[in-house]
């Protein structure tokens, strides 16, 4: 019998997997607790449609990071921050920051990601790598006392 998963099952699937169960599993554990449901043609249409849609938002990801790579690798972003007089900054400047200065100097519509190293401690030119869905994108940020 075939089923979709409404839950993720050890050993069987993942949300919204289409499954083949013998007739008792599915009846006796599967349906009761809501755990699947019956793979009718509604089900398999709207599983498709799923697919579909799944498979354009990912493209749509990828075309924009595409370009978001094209903005961010041509121009670096300028940050300030206090330092000693050896460099070193008396507060670091975290990713959240960075990106937010990203998304104000560049006009870029924002990202859920984040900078590896998550924070910089010195002035001076750094290059990051900003991590956005599961992709390594390099960005140059400039750090000049203020």
């Amino acid at each position: 019998m075939k089923v979709r998963l409404e839950q993720a099952v050890s050993g069987l699937g993942r949300v919204h997997d289409i499954v083949e169960v013998s007739e008792a599993y599915a009846r006796n554990y599967l349906l009761p607790k809501k755990i699947a449901v019956l793979a009718t043609t509604k089900v398999l249409a709207d599983q498709a449609r799923l697919v579909a849609t799944a498979q354009h938002q990912e493209e749509r990801l990828r075309a924009d990071l595409n370009r978001l790579r094209g903005q961010v690798q041509s121009s670096s972003i300028h940050l300030i921050g206090k330092a000693n007089a050896q460099g070193r900054l008396f507060a670091a400047i975290k990713s959240s920051a960075i990106i937010a200065a990203l998304q104000k100097q560049l006009n870029v519509p924002m990202i859920d990601g984040r900078c590896e190293p998550d924070h910089v401690k010195t002035l001076g030119r750094h290059t990051l790598q900003l991590k956005i869905a599961g992709q390594s994108i390099p960005i140059t940020v400039e750090v000049i006392h203020g």
